[in-house]
């Protein structure tokens, strides 16, 4: 069967196209406006999506300085991390609500069980699901310490008149 020239306009600029194939199955933009139209359904797609949106820009943003700090640490999805977890925190043992969003104390979050800023490495075995709150209260303290209490400085306040 012999090949069929087909020749139409290009829906967003409006040059002739001029294609060949068998199965009639032929393109209605140019190479140049089918990408562009491509980027822009996805950058659309994201901004329907913020939260989706957020999340990648962390997992990078994330992944980038990691790369600078540690060129061995693996590169994973935080959602792995909380299904390997069955959605239970690792600090308190209670159940992580999938549903709730930051700045929600209960939300979800990645903790590293040895913190980055104590030698730990961000690998799938250094990490585990935490509700936000008890992250934050953990700090980058050890399992083994977090039933001590927390050392404060005194701070002493004089009013000079």
């Amino acid at each position: 069967m012999p090949q069929t020239v087909w020749r139409t306009t290009c829906q967003g600029c409006g040059k002739t196209i001029e294609q060949t194939g068998r199965n009639g199955n032929f393109r209605k933009r140019c190479p140049a406006c089918a990408e562009q139209a491509q980027k822009q359904q996805s950058h659309q797609w994201l901004k329907d999506r913020p939260e989706l949106r957020r999340i990648k820009n962390r997992n990078n943003k994330r992944n980038r300085r990691l790369a600078r700090r540690d060129p061995e640490s693996e590169k994973f999805k935080d959602i792995e991390i909380y299904e390997r977890d069955g959605w239970n925190c690792g600090i308190c043992k209670r159940p992580v609500d999938r549903t709730l969003i930051f700045p929600h104390p209960m939300s979800v979050s990645l903790d590293h069980v040895v913190p980055l800023s104590r030698g730990g490495k961000h690998r799938r075995d250094n990490t585990q699901c935490a509700h936000w709150f008890c992250n934050s209260w953990k700090t980058n303290r050890l399992e083994e310490e977090l039933n001590r209490p927390r050392r404060r400085s005194r701070t002493i306040v004089r009013f000079v008149s």
